[in-house]
């Protein structure tokens, strides 16, 4: 299987949007209606592609993908949200990604960015695959 990391390393997601997220079994698909970033041979945003959709397998380990979150929101002071605020403030306004950032312990991959005047990190666990689809 090749690296998640890897097949990530062609997109670029700073200043790009989820418009929505949803899990259902092992499985988190997030969607980037405005699209993501093709990266050129030196690792610059390219191209912006269509609307796509990334599909993230989650690791048999995790009950469900909704253990495999970590949502923190940063004001005064730090709170873990639960998925289902994120989907509410998702229904408000998109979350615009500013950096992202993986890690190959536990396989995570984190999104920092954020609403309007709210700073919130979203951590993903356990990915063991990765693919992104265009939206028809």
């Amino acid at each position: 299987m090749e690296n998640i990391f890897i097949k990530l390393s062609n997109y670029g997601f700073h200043d790009t949007k989820i418009t929505s997220i949803s899990c259902s079994d092992l499985e988190v698909k997030i969607k980037f209606d405005d699209g993501i970033y093709f990266l050129d041979e030196n690792g610059k945003e390219a191209n912006l592609s269509n609307p796509v959709e990334l599909i993230l397998k989650i690791n048999s380990s995790f009950d469900s993908s909704l253990n495999s979150f970590e949502i923190r929101e940063y004001g005064r002071k730090m709170e873990y949200i639960e998925l289902s605020q994120f989907q509410k403030y998702l229904v408000k306004n998109p979350f615009n990604i500013a950096m992202n950032y993986y890690s190959d312990f536990n396989n995570s991959i984190l999104f920092d960015g954020g609403f309007p005047n709210k700073q919130i990190f979203l951590s993903i666990e356990g990915v063991e695959d990765v693919s992104i689809v265009n939206i028809i």
